[in-house]
């Protein structure tokens, strides 16, 4: 069953108030915009290596799982693409066959709570994506 909890980005990431984050990735934002952006900065351009390696690119449907390291901790992070964003910038609710995949691979990957970002899914209230949620658990950062 799906619950729910507001927590800081900063609290999912470094306080293990998650077991993983979930964050959006587009095609043709480089540098990395939103989430993806801050998260970056924060691990020192860890995501930007990988995305000039090829493990990730933003295209529609990807769905790439990234244990990163970080000053002694190892961060979950699962990237899901959301292909070409004609208003860059702005971030837009994944398409519902999108947030299924995301909890069919977190089940997979025996992850119980996953953090959100409101403003990187592009909502206003949890309402808008909690009923594709059944199996884990949701926090939202603002």
């Amino acid at each position: 069953m799906s619950k729910t909890s507001q927590s800081s980005i900063t609290q999912m990431l470094f306080e293990g108030t998650v077991d993983v984050i979930a964050v959006s990735c587009y095609a043709n934002e480089r540098p990395l915009q939103g989430l993806a952006g801050e998260l970056d900065w924060q691990v020192r351009g860890q995501i930007s290596h990988y995305l000039r390696q090829g493990a990730l690119n933003g295209q529609e449907g990807e769905m790439t799982y990234l244990p990163i390291r970080f000053k002694d901790k190892s961060l979950n992070v699962i990237f899901y693409g959301m292909g070409f964003n004609h208003y860059p910038r702005e971030r837009t609710l994944p398409h519902p066959q999108t947030l299924k995949k995301i909890e069919d691979n977190l089940v997979r990957l025996k992850f119980k709570k996953i953090g959100f970002s409101k403003k990187d899914l592009g909502i206003e209230e949890i309402s808008e994506i909690e009923s594709y949620f059944q199996e884990v658990t949701l926090c939202l950062a603002p």
